[in-house]
């Protein structure tokens, strides 16, 4: 049975690890970011400021995002995922996450600290607004 790799988001591991140790530092506010890489590979981490400055949820400016996509240009490689933290709540997209969704062909991460351990998700979300899980796999 051939395996169906588009329900599956390969990441490094140092990546992973760079994300998880942003949305710690950030706690208690939503920490929020891009990823890039090739093929849909998560390989570069690129926190952002979180402009709505608030523990329930995240907003990247305009300028952000512009000045990010022109580093990953620089480097070579497009944007994969986006990714944001939930202080206080599990790893699943909110009602605001999903009505504010604006990237439908990326990978979007959810980092969870409501736990001792933080618990990582890794869903996409489509024009319809509709959630599917993704297989985070890292490499």
């Amino acid at each position: 049975m051939k395996k169906n790799n588009q329900n599956i988001y390969y990441m490094k591991k140092e990546v992973y690890q760079q994300i998880v140790e942003y949305c710690k530092k950030e706690a208690p506010l939503e920490a929020c970011g891009l990823i890039s890489g090739i093929d849909k590979k998560g390989l570069s981490f690129w926190p952002v400021p979180n402009e709505e400055n608030s523990p329930f949820q995240f907003k990247i400016s305009e300028k952000s995002m512009k000045e990010t996509l022109s580093k990953v240009e620089r480097k070579g490689e497009q944007l994969t995922g986006v990714f944001h933290s939930h202080p206080n709540t599990r790893a699943y997209p909110s009602y605001y996450d999903i009505k504010n969704h604006s990237y439908p062909n990326l990978a979007y991460i959810i980092v969870s600290l409501l736990k001792k351990e933080p618990t990582v998700c890794c869903f996409s979300i489509n024009e319809n607004k509709q959630v599917t899980n993704l297989k985070l796999e890292l490499i």
